[in-house]
């Protein structure tokens, strides 16, 4: 994989315009991870709304460039994987231990109180132990 390098920019510093020239001469891929862990809906609806708009700029100009969103299906207004200037590709389930690191991080973010957190944890275990009792 190659990086794309400023032209005439000083060195380790990439502007804006650098930004457009790359999109504008050669394929590029945006790979954004983690849609479904900022906590906040607004927030969320926010980056997903800032998304769309940038996909459709950069469509404006090109088709040689790819916006990829990794994100779990969640509650917001308008799910981006609905819509249809995105393809969609349906992922397997989490493995026991990320369903949990998921659940600590998005409680921290969340600020949840530590009687919310035990709630969460026994709706996320529960399950878990089910399935794997039931494997055995």
């Amino acid at each position: 994989m190659r990086t794309v390098a400023p032209r005439g920019s000083p060195r380790g510093v990439f502007e804006p315009e650098d930004l457009a020239v790359a999109i504008t001469t050669r394929p590029l891929l945006f790979a954004l991870d983690g849609l479904d862990e900022i906590a906040n809906p607004r927030e969320r609806t926010e980056v997903d709304d800032e998304i769309r708009r940038a996909n459709a700029r950069i469509h404006a100009v090109t088709r040689r460039t790819v916006i990829l969103v990794a994100t779990r299906p969640g509650s917001v207004g308008s799910p981006i994987w609905r819509d249809i200037n995105f393809a969609t590709l349906f992922l397997g389930a989490l493995t026991p231990a990320l369903r949990m690191k998921y659940l600590d991080r998005w409680s921290t973010q969340s600020k949840l109180t530590p009687s919310e957190v035990a709630e969460l944890r026994n709706t996320f275990v529960l399950p878990v132990k089910f399935a794997i009792s039931a494997a055995r």
